[in-house]
């Protein structure tokens, strides 16, 4: 079997996701040999927050009142 690959890109621009390596069947088996399983490696990884665009959530506050979407008045 070969080496490990690089470990691939996250599956995920933000928050977590999966990055995977895996090795290559050089060999193939002879003689009534069992084939070696698919080898492979996978790792959960943490990226960067993901972030909430506010620009379509804008709120205002009345004098002596609770914070309201501005969508729901």
């Amino acid at each position: 079997i070969t080496s490990w690959t690089t470990w691939s890109f996250c599956s995920s621009n933000c928050g977590s996701g999966i990055q995977r390596r895996e090795r290559q069947i050089m060999t193939l088996p002879k003689n009534g040999g069992r084939r070696c399983p698919f080898i492979y490696g996978q790792k959960e990884t943490q990226t960067r927050v993901c972030h909430t665009d506010c620009k379509h959530n804008a709120w205002r506050m009345d004098d002596w009142d609770s914070c309201i979407p501005r969508e729901s008045r």
